[in-house]
């Protein structure tokens, strides 16, 4: 099936991109103090946001455009360039305004960060036009090689002694490495024409908005970590929110992708296609979050020191909210085709002012609180995105209930997994590396058992749906 051949060419990249990214990213960490990471966790706020405009809006505005190839390489160009303009410019401004307050870290991050941004910019450029073309294989392998050299590019400038700067370094070799080895169309052509550009740039800043407010929402419990806890909080609660991040890549980012990419060659004519990405994600993401919230306390601290063990105590507490972080991905992947940036717009400055209403009285009573609150406000995001999908109470019941019956085996089996862990946990162990591995063997083969065992309450979605 092409959809799910779709799926395994995206997820080979990702896991390329990210497994690569979490061996650096542990020797980089492991050489850094929690307070540096604390001032990157913060500075990184405008990072994200390039990001997420980069992937969110200017890949989208090339897929689901719906003239030329030419056609829509210059409508991104435009996405792209208000959003690069944006973003860095205001990151630029808090460095002036956090070197105003006397964190001079703090602004350098966010002057170089502002650069980036333009980085960024081309590299979703040429995502977009990949992964337009149906061109997955080729979308996977830009991913695993630029990361590859960002990997390298890291790992060099922390054994040369430039500490947190070494993120930094690693995120210029991603970018810069994606935009030449995909050919970013970033110079325009004469003979390109943007159709309705006035939509094409209510198109940006509804989409830079909606990327804006979705940045604010996820970082409110690292800015309040900070204004609490201080940026040694801040990195604590920033690592495990990275680390939630990565493993969400890693089993889940390629069903919301290769959702859009084929509504996009079918002119939606989807089909099932929605339930497959559902079953399909749920039959990762269950086991993945379950079994990391239960191997976190001796997983962190083996890859990153044992200063880095606040941060280890934090991730149960978020694993629900990765879990629901990972479907509404799914549910925002129709609208975002369907070109309802306003609607998600909406939904998102609720999300904002929800988020501080629960994350605002939990802050003063700890980190482990503001990691609850990470995944209740997920939780309560799912809800509110398919409320504004469905329209309708009784719709988005029926659907509620639909997702319940169509993930009740991967649920079922991950809870048999967690179970035979936590007795695991319960006896003595070796808190070495090996007995970790053996956990981890161990929860995986219990999993891929019971999903064996239940094939033919699960099995029939992929067999019998047809795109």
């Amino acid at each position: 099936m092409e959809f799910l051949r779709s799926v395994m060419w995206i997820a080979a990249g990702r896991w390329v991109y990210n497994l690569l990214t979490l061996i650096s990213f542990a020797v980089i960490v492991a050489r850094v103090d929690p307070a540096d990471y604390g001032a990157y966790a913060i500075a990184m706020t405008f990072l994200i946001l390039s990001e997420v405009y980069s992937t969110d809006v200017t890949e989208h505005a090339i897929v689901r455009h719906r003239g030329s190839d030419s056609d829509a390489a210059a409508a991104g160009r435009l996405v792209a360039g208000i959003g690069a303009v944006v973003i860095g410019a205001s990151s630029a401004l808090s460095g002036i305004l956090a070197q105003a307050i006397g964190y001079e870290l703090l602004a350098q991050l966010c002057w170089a960060i502002a650069g980036l941004a333009i980085l960024q910019a081309a590299s979703g450029l040429g995502r977009g036009q990949l992964l337009r073309a149906g061109r997955v294989q080729s979308f996977a392998a830009t991913v695993s090689i630029a990361n590859l050299i960002g990997v390298v590019s890291g790992l060099a400038a922390i054994f040369s002694g430039l500490g947190i700067w070494s993120l930094v370094c690693q995120q210029i070799a991603i970018n810069l490495t994606a935009a030449i080895v995909t050919r970013a169309p970033i110079l325009p052509n004469s003979a390109d024409t943007i159709e309705a550009p006035r939509e094409q740039i209510e198109y940006a800043l509804l989409g830079l908005g909606s990327a804006a407010l979705n940045v604010m929402t996820n970082r409110i419990d690292v800015i309040l970590a900070a204004a609490f806890f201080g940026q040694g909080g801040a990195g604590h609660l920033g690592l495990a929110k990275r680390l939630i991040q990565i493993l969400q890549d890693l089993v889940s980012s390629s069903f919301d992708k290769a959702l859009v990419s084929f509504l996009s060659r079918s002119r939606g004519a989807a089909g099932d296609i929605y339930m497959i990405a559902v079953a399909g994600q749920a039959i990762l993401i269950l086991p993945a979050f379950a079994g990391f919230a239960l191997v976190s306390g001796s997983l962190v601290p083996a890859l990153f020191g044992q200063s880095w063990i606040l941060a280890a105590s934090l991730v149960p507490a978020m694993a629900i909210g990765g879990v629901f972080r990972s479907a509404v991905a799914i549910e925002r992947a129709q609208q975002v085709y369907d070109g309802e940036i306003a609607r998600i717009f909406a939904v998102r400055v609720f999300e904002l002012a929800v988020s501080w209403l629960i994350l605002l009285p939990l802050a003063p009573f700890g980190l482990f609180w503001l990691g609850v609150g990470f995944s209740l406000r997920y939780a309560l995001s799912y809800y509110l995105v398919l409320r504004s999908r469905l329209r309708s109470a009784q719709e988005t019941r029926r659907h509620l209930t639909n997702t319940a019956r169509t993930i009740s085996a991967p649920l079922r089996a991950t809870l048999v997994m967690a179970a035979i862990l936590v007795l695991i946990h319960a006896g003595p162990s070796d808190p070495g590396i090996a007995s970790l591995l053996i956990e981890i063997l161990l929860g995986s083969a219990v999993y891929l058992a019971a999903m064996w065992l239940m094939r033919r309450s699960w099995l029939p979605i992929f067999r019998a749906t047809k795109p």
